[in-house]
């Protein structure tokens, strides 16, 4: 099975499309997902919520996330978690030996 979370979008939508043409099962995931050619599921789940997410992704082999998932820094703090790790470097930038 493969997975699309954030089904719907611009993206998703083209991926969907490639994927299909591979006669695998596809799952697609979303707040209000719409059915698509191909698709083998249909399943709407708020990614915020970690059980909905457990649920979305069982079973899959492979897992796209395309979904726009909205980061608030005081909000992380707030719950507990550390901010988001700072690069050693540019992802651009050549890896020095």
């Amino acid at each position: 099975m493969i997975t699309i979370l954030g089904a719907g979008g611009a993206i998703s939508n083209e991926l969907s499309k490639l994927l299909a043409a591979s006669k695998q099962p596809l799952r697609l995931v979303g707040r209000h997902p719409a059915s698509m050619p191909g698709a083998t599921e249909i399943v709407s789940a708020d990614l915020s919520d970690k059980e909905q997410t457990i649920r979305a992704v069982a079973g899959s082999s492979v897992v796209y996330l395309l979904a726009g998932l909205k980061y608030d820094h005081k909000s992380g703090q707030q719950r507990g978690r550390s901010s988001w790790p700072t690069p050693s470097r540019p992802a651009s930038a050549p890896a020095q030996s």
